[in-house]
């Protein structure tokens, strides 16, 4: 999960080190000329900036650059302020959280992968999609009409702006939210593969009240199918369950136009 996070981090590291180079050179340019042996050259000043960055006796080097010690330069306060201020308080943070939300990223990758691999040695279902703790509920309920104010009941959740459509970016954070596990992680690929590349979306990306019920029984149909095929995968030969899941897909594919044609009278 460490080596994982290296990219993401180096990248924040990078942008820190070129903000803290610009700071460098200013620095030589103001105080070269009050201050040769820490702003004398861009060497010295970037690792005096660094040392500013640290904290470390960076007061020390401000009253170098004052006239004395009851007067105040603005452009010696305001240069190691705003140093201050954006590298240390700002691009150390960026770093930490970058650090942070990427190793735990790659954590709960390694974890998912692991129960996968424990479902597989033995023969259970595992989640294969990033919907399927979601789906695995909304699998479970056999009236239409139950169905369908479930659905409702999640779009508005999901719209958390009252727009009357749901955007991939509320519908990412508002499944995040839910109880489930595991979490929902769905990612802007996911969003478009659901969508059949965003075509059931209106002018401005954004799924309303009949298109997402029309996506989220697309992906209960397809989870159902999923486990079934996986079912069949797992059970062993000359095993009559077999049989009768293979039957039960058959039936699955069957009733596709039916469902939607209930959907339909639903919607409508």
């Amino acid at each position: 999960a460490l080596a994982a996070s290296l990219a993401a981090v180096s990248n924040a590291f990078l942008i820190m080190f070129l903000v803290m180079s610009i700071y460098a050179i200013l620095a030589v340019n103001f105080f070269a000329t009050q201050d040769e042996e820490f702003f004398g050259s861009f060497s010295h000043s970037l690792f005096t900036i660094f040392q500013v960055a640290t904290g470390d006796q960076w007061t020390d080097m401000v009253a170098r650059l004052l006239p004395d010690q009851y007067t105040l330069d603005p452009t010696v306060i305001l240069f190691f302020v705003s140093c201050i201020v954006v590298v240390n308080w700002t691009l150390m943070s960026v770093v930490v959280a970058v650090l942070i939300e990427n190793f735990t990223t790659a954590t709960e990758r390694e974890k998912e992968k692991e129960r996968r691999a424990k479902a597989d040695r033995e023969g259970k279902l595992a989640t294969v999609g990033p919907l399927d703790p979601l789906l695995a509920a909304l699998a479970q309920l056999s009236a239409p009409r139950e169905f369908r104010l479930r659905l409702e009941g999640l779009f508005k959740v999901l719209d958390s702006d009252d727009s009357k459509a749901v955007s991939f970016e509320e519908m990412s954070s508002g499944l995040k939210r839910l109880k489930v596990e595991p979490a929902v992680h769905l990612s802007m690929e996911d969003f478009d593969l659901m969508t059949d590349n965003r075509t059931m979306c209106n002018e401005q990306g954004e799924l309303d009240l009949a298109s997402f019920c029309a996506v989220m029984r697309k992906q209960v149909k397809l989870f159902v199918q999923r486990q079934i095929a996986r079912a069949m995968g797992v059970t062993q030969e000359g095993d009559p369950s077999g049989t009768v899941l293979f039957a039960l897909k058959q039936i699955m594919t069957m009733v596709d136009d039916v469902m939607e044609a209930v959907g339909a009278d639903d919607d409508d």
